[in-house]
C-alpha cells in the first residue's frame, strides 16, 4: 500500500474539502477516493455530488509521498477542509 495527496484547487470554492492523504495501491486508485472516501468507478457515475469536492477527477492532482506501513488499510487517512477560497 502507498500513501499519496490528493489536491483540489483548480475551480474550487469556500466551504469544500482542499486536500487529504489517502492509502491506495496505485496513483489511479488515489486520484478516484475522494477525502469521504467516495469511490469515483469511471462508468458515469457522480465523483463528488455534495459540491464538496469536485465532480472532475481530472481537477485532482496526485502526489506520492511514500510506502505505508504494513496493515494500513485502504481509504482516506486525513482530509482538510478548507472554509477560505483559493
Amino acid at each position: 500500500m502507498k500513501l499519496w495527496k490528493i489536491v483540489w484547487e483548480k475551480g474550487r470554492s469556500y466551504d469544500t474539502f482542499d486536500s487529504a492523504v489517502v492509502a491506495a495501491m496505485t496513483k489511479d486508485e488515489a486520484l478516484r477516493t475522494n477525502p469521504l472516501g467516495v469511490r469515483f468507478s469511471g462508468d458515469g457515475d457522480a465523483f463528488s455530488s455534495d459540491g464538496l469536492w469536485t465532480k472532475d477527477p481530472n481537477d485532482v492532482e496526485v502526489t506520492f509521498l511514500g510506502t505505508a506501513e504494513d496493515g494500513i488499510e485502504q481509504g482516506v487517512i486525513c482530509a482538510s477542509f478548507d472554509r477560505e477560497c483559493v
